[in-house]
């Protein structure tokens, strides 16, 4: 019987860390996101599926409808998630940083009317323009 007591202690020690290991915390939870096939995927500076913005360019240059899910993730790793709707005339911009720990929490919906294509020697940058609010000039691509 004074097995059992001797052993006590250190069962309710273990148990209560696994069930503090068993809920990570909320910003863990908050941060995690899977991309799907389609998105263009930022991992600091490192593009996926480039090609399918650059569709996406072409379609609001032309006046076609489209959208695209830009998918950037954070130096910690959280995603930020800007996602772009053109109805043929209007851009309509939502940036989600809800899932970024270290950031505004926020979603935030504007309308543009262009994306503009900034081409050096090194880069090809893409900014939303002709926004309703100081969104104007955000970067949302830069192929190195």
């Amino acid at each position: 019987m004074k097995k059992i007591y001797l052993y006590l202690p250190l069962f309710f020690t273990l148990a209560a860390c696994g069930e503090e290991n068993a809920n990570p915390p909320k910003t863990f939870l908050s941060s995690f996101f899977t991309p799907s096939e389609q998105d263009v995927v930022n991992k600091h500076g490192k593009i996926t599926n480039l090609t399918r913005f650059e569709e996406f360019f072409e379609n609001v240059q032309y006046s076609r409808k489209d959208a695209v899910r830009i998918v950037a993730y954070t130096i910690e790793g959280d995603a930020i998630i800007t996602e772009l709707q053109f109805d043929g005339s209007t851009i309509e911009y939502i940036l989600d940083t809800t899932r970024d720990a270290y950031g505004q929490q926020e979603v935030i919906t504007t309308n543009c009317t262009s994306i503009e294509k900034l081409e050096t020697e090194e880069t090809i940058e893409y900014q939303i323009a002709g926004c309703e609010n100081e969104t104007d000039g955000t970067l949302l691509i830069v192929d190195q």
